[in-house]
């Protein structure tokens, strides 16, 4: 139970508001407080039972939902940027393993030369390969 659906028990939802209320089943709908205690659902065409309904939120007024959609859309903005930071910062993560890869295997193929290349056959030519990958991914 909410506390809102309790306030609805003691008759202290506020008068003539509209509440989105939701059934055991988990249908959602809308209905009014009135005078006499119930919540009357226009869309269901009767009034609401404490037994099988709570009452989730009160309805915003229209005022109330432009002011939340201009949060939401400030909220949309600093997630985005928040987002592109993250980004920023693994790109930059990504850069380092790269370039600690590219020194690796710069080192593995001096070592090639310096062995005269004859253990590792085909070790060569895979190594220049990924390390073109990496410069190309560096630019």
């Amino acid at each position: 139970m909410t506390d809102l659906t309790d306030k609805w028990k003691n008759g202290e939802l506020k008068w003539h508001k509209s509440y989105y209320c939701k059934n055991k089943k988990g249908d959602v709908c809308i209905a009014i407080f009135m005078d006499d205690g119930n919540l009357y659902s226009k869309e269901l065409g009767g009034t609401l039972d404490f037994k099988y309904w709570e009452v989730l939120a009160p309805v915003p007024s229209f005022k109330e939902l432009q002011s939340l959609k201009a949060q939401l859309a400030e909220h949309k903005e600093y997630c985005c940027c928040a987002k592109n930071e993250v980004l920023v910062l693994e790109n930059a993560r990504l850069k380092e393993l790269l370039e600690e890869c590219q020194t690796r295997i710069t080192d593995c193929l001096y070592k090639i030369y310096d062995e005269g290349g004859q253990s590792y056959p085909n070790l060569e030519e895979e190594l220049k390969s990924l390390l073109t990958n990496i410069e190309e991914a560096l630019k």
